[in-house]
């Protein structure tokens, strides 16, 4: 083989192995361009109709309740999630909701006992459990220690002191877990790691007797409110959100 033979079969192989290359790193470029994002919308997330209640930057979609943003008990840590810290530190969205999907992620830690609350209504000396219903986020470790607490209607998912949503999953401390609340008219769900959990008619007898035995029977606004913010509720052994987005239907 001649010296100019040589050099076009280098070249060749150099071509043939740089293609290789290429081809083998295809695959990667497209595997990022599909990764979820973090506290971000999608393009069709946007054409779709849902907006952010929280971008990871700051909190700035929401406000105490009956107050401004308490200036301790809720931040933004390093790694862009909404952290509550403080029991009876309560934050609710500066908007409020009539019908809606609402869609989050979130994380407990030991002992934590905290809920999403919808229909919240600001009622002046009066807490917001008074009034709003509560999607229950808890450390199952908690009513099993307690002995004569039961567990239905107080674990994660149910709607608190009300309707037991028979949720077998589980759910493990410092993990992340996504909760789902879609309100339509009276029609409510709960979603939990992307199961149907529970549903439940606002304006059915079962509603009305399960209110009339519970102990929100002499808050005569609970669950009252058609307009409504959307709550966090702090506790002292933290709770964790990320992802937090809505749609109104």
């Amino acid at each position: 083989m001649t010296l100019s033979q040589n050099h076009l079969a280098i070249l060749l192989t150099l071509s043939l192995t740089l293609l290789s290359c290429n081809q083998q790193q295809e695959p990667t470029s497209k595997k990022t361009t599909t990764k979820s994002l973090l506290n971000e919308l999608t393009d069709e997330e946007v054409a779709a109709g849902w907006t952010l209640l929280f971008d990871g930057k700051n909190l700035n979609e929401w406000k105490g309740y009956q107050s401004e943003l308490p200036k301790e008990g809720w931040y933004v840590d390093v790694e862009s999630n909404m952290i509550g810290e403080k029991t009876g530190v309560n934050i609710i969205s500066k908007k409020k909701f009539v019908n809606f999907d609402l869609k989050l992620e979130f994380q407990i830690l030991p002992n934590t006992n905290s809920g999403i609350f919808y229909k919240v209504k600001e009622v002046i000396d009066t807490a917001m459990w008074c009034n709003a219903i509560e999607f229950q986020l808890i450390d199952s470790m908690i009513l099993k220690s307690a002995g004569d607490i039961s567990m239905e209607t107080h674990a994660t998912g149910d709607v608190y002191n009300m309707l037991d949503s028979k949720y077998n999953g589980g759910i493990s401390t410092n993990v992340w877990n996504r909760a789902r609340i879609v309100m339509l008219n009276d029609y409510v769900e709960h979603w939990l790691n992307d199961e149907l959990i529970l549903e439940y008619n606002l304006s059915s007898r079962g509603w009305t007797e399960k209110l009339n035995n519970s102990k929100f029977r002499n808050y005569p606004q609970f669950g009252k409110s058609k307009l409504g913010h959307i709550g966090l509720e702090g506790n002292d052994n933290k709770v964790k959100f990320r992802n937090v987005k809505i749609k109104e239907l």
